[in-house]
Order: C-alpha cells, then structure tokens, then sequence
C-alpha cells in the first residue's frame, strides 16, 4: 500500500553580533556601591586592542569602587535578527581580553541577560585570564546556558552579557577587554519534502 507524509528538513545557521553598548552595573553614579568600576567599557564593541580596563586592589580588600572584585559589565544591545520560527540550538560568548599580572585574575559571573536581569547557569571558567590579549570562549553550539531561549529574547536590545571577576593576588592588578562577541546557533525549517514508499521502493522526491 502506498502512503504519502511531509517531513520537515531543520537547517542549522548561526549570527554573530558583538555589542552596540556597554556599561557598569552598578552605574558609576553609586560612588559607595561595592566593586571596581571598568572604565571606557564601549572599547569592548570591536577587536582593535583598545581595551575596556578595570583596576583590582589586593586579594579581600573591597571598600565601595576600591576592590578586588570588579562591578558588572554589562554588554548589550547585539541587534541580532533572529528569524521568529527558529528554534535555538547554543549561544557562545567570546571575550577577548587579558590580565597585566599572570595568575591573578578569575572569573566571579558570567551569565546571559533577558531584559536587563542576570538569567540561567554561572558559565565562570575556573582557569586564570591569560597575560597577553587572548580569547576565552564560555558555552557552544549546543550550550543554552540554562535556558529555553525564543528568539525574541535574543533580539531584544536588552539580550547580553554580565560579567565580573576578581583578583587572587595580595597586589594590585588590572583586568582588560578588548573585544567581546556573542555567536547564536539555530535551527529553521526551511524545506518540504514528500515520501513516497511501497513494499519493495522507497524514493524521496523534493
């Protein structure tokens, strides 16, 4: 007996988009609010080793803007335009940056935004930033942070990235970036295809 059915072909694309927009969180308007602040921080939209830098104090010593530990910066606005009926597959952050003292500077948080808010699984890498300017790559083409992504999510202005990190060392240090981008895997179904089987043949027409 013959049959007939669709089956629906899903392709894989990806959209890499670095950030129109950048800044701390808190704002450096709070002058007593705890954490380094990142100066320069739109040095970040594009790789040209200009660099968005942040100063650490000693390992512990935190007093409002003068710590080891450095405020949020948040990157947003990607202007993806990922279409409506995708279905996403992985999300991966590249930062490009570096550390001035070798073996002092970690990742504290690393988390993706909706809507302005810190959102899905901590992705800080436990290996120390390089001391020259070097890539750091954080998810995949199959990681979602944690998260059912829908594609208006990700092209909300407000999408991005927070990240913060720390001194280990008993000594100043300073943390840079130079360029951060964010690579979008998904998958859209783009084709119709009819099956035609019967006992003995089977043929796949397009």
């Amino acid at each position: 007996m013959n049959c007939c059915f669709s089956v629906l072909i899903s392709h894989g694309q990806n959209a890499k988009e670095s950030p129109l927009y950048s800044r701390n969180e808190p704002d450096t308007s709070c002058t007593i609010c705890p954490g380094s602040v990142w100066d320069n921080e739109n040095n970040v939209t594009a790789e040209d080793d200009v660099f968005s830098t942040v100063p650490l104090k000693n390992y512990l010593n935190c007093f409002q803007t003068n710590c080891f530990r450095s405020r949020y910066l948040y990157c947003l606005n990607f202007d993806f335009s990922i279409p409506a009926n995708a279905v996403i597959d992985g999300i991966e952050l590249q930062v490009k940056g570096m550390c001035d003292t070798p073996n002092s500077c970690l990742d504290s948080t690393l988390k993706l935004a909706i809507s302005g808010f810190l959102t899905g699984t901590n992705m800080a890498n436990s290996s120390y930033w390089s001391s020259t300017n070097d890539f750091r790559t954080y998810g995949s083409a199959s990681e979602l942070w944690g998260l059912p992504w829908v594609p208006e999510e990700i092209n909300d202005s407000t999408f991005g990235v927070f990240i913060k990190i720390y001194n280990t060392k008993n000594a100043d240090v300073s943390a840079m970036i130079d360029y951060i981008a964010i690579t979008v895997y998904y998958s859209t179904t783009t084709g119709s295809f009819s099956q035609l089987s019967t006992t003995n043949v089977m043929s796949v027409q397009q």
